[in-house]
């Protein structure tokens, strides 16, 4: 029987020899909601560490709260998520009350690359094109279960981080691989679990 072989061809140490390049960049980070907005803050020194917004953690608007999380220094995102525009991203209204704030970046980020990179959204239909995505908490679903307007379809799949990735690969067309990571902890839990 010969041996199965992968899709990629082994150079040395690299696989494929095919060069990557990044032809297009957007991105939202603790004080830079734009590519110029982070490196004008690595420019200067400064970084995206902050004191709560006096909005945050507070117990109107917050699941949980604790007396030390105001004095907290963490990184917080100043973009607007209740800015998003569904109906752009084909979103029903009711479907983005339901969607976490996580995924409504990730739809306005994909498209902004793009954007940079001059590349038509719709030259990508059909492709095999990969989208890959990482998250981190979803305790938005937290504050939507604690809401008067129950659904659980649109609860679960505008809070699935596992599906974030899923659904920009339906937006575009893609047909290439759509993984989506939740968290660094999640991966060590699954390789505990798998080891054992």
């Amino acid at each position: 029987m010969a041996p199965i072989k992968s899709g990629f061809a082994r150079t040395g140490d690299v696989y494929g020899s095919e060069p990557i390049a990044i032809v297009g960049m957007s991105c939202r980070y603790p004080g830079a909601n734009s590519v110029q907005e982070f490196w004008d803050l690595l420019f200067q020194g400064e970084e995206g560490i902050r004191e709560p917004p006096a909005f945050r953690w507070t117990k109107e608007h917050s699941i949980r709260v604790s007396q030390n999380d105001r004095k907290t220094n963490a990184g917080f995102l100043s973009t607007t998520i209740d800015e998003f525009d569904a109906k752009f991203f084909g979103v029903s209204p009711k479907e983005a009350a339901f969607m976490d704030p996580q995924t409504r970046i990730l739809h306005e980020v994909l498209w902004e690359s793009l954007e940079d990179a001059g590349i038509d959204p719709l030259s990508l239909y059909g492709t095999h094109t990969g989208i890959f995505t990482g998250s981190w908490m979803n305790d938005y679903k937290d504050i939507v279960a604690g809401s008067s307007e129950k659904d659980f379809f649109r609860t679960y799949m505008g809070n699935s981080i596992g599906a974030a990735a899923a659904r920009l690969s339906f937006l575009l067309g893609l047909t290439g691989p759509s993984i989506a990571t939740v968290s660094l902890a999640n991966l060590l839990k699954s390789k505990i679990c798998i080891s054992n």
